[in-house]
């Protein structure tokens, strides 16, 4: 029986941590842990008849999704450029002494 709050409950597959806030409930398995249960709710409506049903509960621990490879990332060259005297004085990253660094880098590559 699951009660509001937080707990545990015994399943075959170890433990199974849940988490009952009025109508909503969450489950919290351990990493790689499979879940198969039915989990069971039963109510008792306006009329005083109580409704039950089950649902089969069937969730594996490790989820193996096999698709083609898609590069996430292109590779771009980026080129610099001599920047104007007037913008190297607010820019420092794009000064003639920076343009000079990243040719030597060039040359060494």
């Amino acid at each position: 029986m699951i009660e509001e709050g937080e707990g545990t409950v015994p399943t075959s597959n170890g433990p199974l941590a849940y988490t009952l806030t009025g109508r909503r409930l969450t489950l919290e398995t351990e990493m790689g842990q499979n879940v198969d249960c039915q989990l069971c709710v039963s109510a008792i409506d306006a009329r005083g008849q109580e409704l039950f049903t089950c649902i089969q509960l069937t969730q594996k621990g490790i989820e193996t999704r096999c698709r083609k490879c898609i590069p996430r990332s292109k590779r771009f060259r980026v080129e610099m450029i001599p920047a104007e005297a007037i913008v190297g004085g607010w820019r420092p990253l794009i000064t003639d002494g920076h343009m000079k660094l990243l040719s030597a880098k060039e040359d060494r590559s």
